[in-house]
C-alpha cells in the first residue's frame, strides 16, 4: 500500500472540494465578479487555491494574518475564521506572479475563501465519521447565511438549480466515502493505539489481529513459526499500512494532529528487502511527518542508526530501564519511572539539545476514539 493509496485519497479529496466550490460560484457571489467572469478561470483559479490549501492544510503560521493584513483590511471578514482559506488565495496570485492585482481584486479574494471555507466544511460533513444533527440542506444553508453577512455578498441561485446540484453532489460523495472505508475496515487485523502522555499528539502503535480458533492450536508450534519465520517483521508493515488508513480517517474529518510511533525490532534491519518497503512511507512528503520508527534502546546501535538515516526514515529510541549520554541518539521516549533514577543524566540530555519525550501511556484507543478526541 504504502503512501500511494493516501495519495489517491488526497487528490480525490481535493477534486471533491474543488467541485464543490465551482457549484458554490454559481450560488454565492459579488456585483461584477472580475476574477470569475469565464468558466474556465473559474475552475482553473478553484483547482490552483484548493490544491495549495490541501497541501498546507497542517501549516500554522503564525506570519499569516501579518501577511493577510498587508494585502487586506476588511474589519467585516476577521470574525469568520478563514485564514488559511485567505492565504491559499494570496499564494495563488503570487505563484502566477499577480500580486500586485491582490488589493484590486479584494472581494474577489475574500468570496474564493469564503466559498473554500464552505466547500471544505461540507466535505467533512459527509465523512463517515462525522455526526450531523441536521441535514445536508440545512448544513448548506446555514453556510450561506453565516456568510451572506459579509455585506458585498449576494446569493444568485435564484431558481435553485445549482444548490439542488450541489445536494446531489454531496449525496452521491457521502455514498463513495462510506463504501470506501468499509473496504478498508477489518476487524480480524487492527492497530490499537496508546497515548504516550496526557498532554501530547504522540501515539505507541500496537498491532492486533484476531483469527478465530487460533487458541485452540498448539501454542508452541505457533511461537516457532512466529520466530522462526520473522512473522514480527511482517506485522510492522501490515501495522504501517493500518496507521495510513487510520490518517485517511483523520485527514477525512481534518484532525491530522498526531503522530504515530513504529515500534520495530532489530531483526527487521537484517531484511534490506523489509526496509525498502517501510523506506517508501518517508518518500511521501505528507506521511513521513506523521510516523515515526520505535527501536528499543537495547537494540539501537550505529549499523541500525545508519540503516535509518540512509532511508531518510526519522526514529526515535524506547529507554525502558536503562538510558546513556549516546552520540548516535537524539530523540528518546523514556519510562517515567526511569527518571527518578536517571534525572541528572536526563537533564543533561536536555541541556545539550536532545528531544525526550517521557512515556505515561493511557488507555488503548482505536479509530474511532482518535476522531472523537479534540483536535
Amino acid at each position: 500500500m504504502n503512501g500511494d493509496l493516501f495519495n489517491k485519497y488526497l487528490e480525490y479529496k481535493i477534486k471533491v472540494v474543488a467541485n464543490y466550490s465551482v457549484i458554490l460560484s454559481k450560488i454565492i457571489g459579488i456585483e461584477k465578479n472580475k476574477l470569475w467572469h469565464k468558466k474556465k478561470n473559474t475552475e482553473e483559479s478553484i483547482n490552483g487555491i484548493t490544491r495549495y490549501y490541501f497541501y498546507n492544510l497542517d501549516n500554522n503560521s503564525k506570519f499569516d494574518e501579518n501577511t493577510i493584513k498587508l494585502f487586506l483590511n476588511d474589519k467585516s471578514i476577521i470574525k469568520y475564521d478563514i485564514n488559511k482559506e485567505l492565504m491559499s488565495v494570496i499564494n495563488y496570485f503570487i505563484n502566477n506572479n499577480r500580486a500586485f492585482e491582490i488589493k484590486d481584486y479584494k472581494e474577489e479574494i475574500v468570496l474564493a475563501a469564503s466559498i473554500l471555507n464552505i466547500a471544505n466544511n461540507l466535505d467533512i460533513a459527509t465523512s463517515p465519521y462525522k455526526d450531523n444533527k441536521n441535514n445536508y440542506r440545512t448544513i448548506l444553508n446555514n453556510y450561506l447565511i453565516k456568510f451572506n453577512k459579509i455585506p458585498y455578498f449576494m446569493l444568485i441561485d435564484d431558481s435553485k438549480k445549482n444548490t439542488t446540484l450541489l445536494l446531489d453532489e454531496i449525496k452521491n460523495i457521502i455514498k463513495n466515502e462510506r463504501k470506501l472505508f468499509d473496504t478498508l475496515n477489518d476487524k480480524t487485523s487492527f492497530n490499537k493505539y496508546l497515548k504516550v502522555c496526557n498532554e501530547s499528539n504522540y501515539y505507541l502503535t500496537q498491532y492486533n489481529y484476531s483469527i478465530r480458533e487460533l487458541n485452540k492450536t498448539d501454542h508452541k508450534a505457533n511461537i516457532y513459526i512466529y520466530e522462526n519465520n520473522h512473522i514480527a517483521n511482517e506485522f510492522v508493515l501490515i501495522s504501517k499500512d493500518i496507521i495510513v488508513i487510520t490518517l485517511m480517517k483523520l485527514f477525512s474529518v481534518r484532525k491530522l494532529d498526531k503522530i504515530f510511533f513504529l515500534p520495530i525490532k532489530a531483526c527487521f534491519f537484517n531484511d534490506k528487502e523489509k526496509v525498502i518497503e517501510l523506506n517508501k512511507i518517508y518518500q511521501n512528503s505528507c506521511l513521513s511527518k506523521y510516523i515515526k520508527v520505535l527501536v528499543n534502546y537495547e537494540d539501537f546501535n550505529k549499523r541500525i542508526k545508519e540503516i535509518l538515516e540512509d532511508n531518510s526514515i526519522e526514529y526515535y529510541v524506547y529507554c525502558r530501564e536503562k538510558i546513556e549520554n549516546n552520540k548516535y541518539i537524539n530523540k528518546y521516549i523514556v519510562n517515567k519511572d526511569l527518571y527518578e533514577e536517571n534525572s541528572k543524566i536526563i537533564k543533561e540530555l536536555i541541556g545539550n539539545g536532545k528531544e525526550i519525550l517521557f512515556e505515561e501511556l493511557e488507555d488503548a484507543l482505536i479509530d474511532y476514539d482518535l476522531l472523537e478526541e479534540e483536535a
